[in-house]
């Protein structure tokens, strides 16, 4: 099964929307920081996952529905986690 890999683009939009509130610091971090760029991505996908996983009805698909939405959690918690650090632009040296 092939199906289209998202985009980048998708990845920052997915975060943008999730944390309206931090546009700028989700737009400067995905400029300049590789680590945030991956944590978007990863987002990403695990979103798209668990959007796949809608229509399945198993018991393992529920298993998994339940495993992508505990990582969705863990990783919209490391999402905030940097856009806290990084709201206040550069710290002064």
């Amino acid at each position: 099964m092939n199906e289209p890999v998202p985009s980048s683009g998708q990845a920052v939009a997915l975060v943008k929307a999730r944390f309206a509130e931090a546009v700028s610091a989700i737009e400067r971090g995905y400029a300049e920081e590789s680590s945030f760029r991956a944590l978007c991505e990863d987002y990403r996908d695990c979103v798209a996952t668990l959007e796949r996983l809608q229509g399945a009805d198993s018991e393992s698909a529920d298993a998994r529905r339940q495993e992508y939405t505990e990582l969705r959690e863990e990783l919209e918690e490391e999402i905030h986690d940097f856009l806290t650090r990084h709201e206040a632009g550069p710290t002064p040296r």
